[in-house]
């Protein structure tokens, strides 16, 4: 597993990691308040 810090368009990476996982992301985050339908195929 590659870890990796982002500071800026965090929001863009985490949709952007959702959306190409094919098994599982781990993610950890302050925070997480974007609507869940962004990324819900």
């Amino acid at each position: 597993m590659q870890t990796t810090a982002h500071f800026t368009q965090i929001h863009e990476t985490i949709i952007a990691e959702l959306q190409e996982a094919r098994q599982s992301v781990h993610v950890a985050v302050a925070w997480f308040t974007a609507p869940f339908q962004s990324f819900i195929r």
